[in-house]
């Protein structure tokens, strides 16, 4: 849709949100933690919640910047409809590999 609307338009467009990512409220939120603890780098970040497009967009931004991602996520099972816990402690850097290579 962003690409349609930016095709007509003569300003630039920003696509602030997809399905798979919310790139620009994470990049807000990232600009208030540095702005208050004057770095980002070895920072531990917590998302509780469903694994939607915001928490992709911590997945993806978190190595690039040094932080340690720790979440707990619960997911639908498709074929159940039983919904089951996903919990990690671990760097947002083996999250991001988790990630890639479960195709996302």
């Amino acid at each position: 849709m962003a690409e349609h609307i930016a095709d007509g338009s003569t300003v630039p467009v920003i696509a602030a949100r997809t399905d798979k990512f919310s790139i620009l409220p994470v990049l807000a939120d990232m600009m208030t933690i540095q702005e208050h603890f004057d770095r980002l780098e070895g920072l531990e970040i917590g998302w509780v919640g469903p694994p939607r497009a915001m928490f992709n967009t911590y997945l993806a931004i978190a190595p690039r910047l040094g932080l340690n991602l720790k979440y707990h996520c619960c997911v639908p099972n498709v074929r159940t409809g039983i919904r089951a816990t996903l919990t990690a402690i671990t760097t947002s850097r083996l999250c991001l590999v988790a990630q890639l290579s479960l195709g996302h």
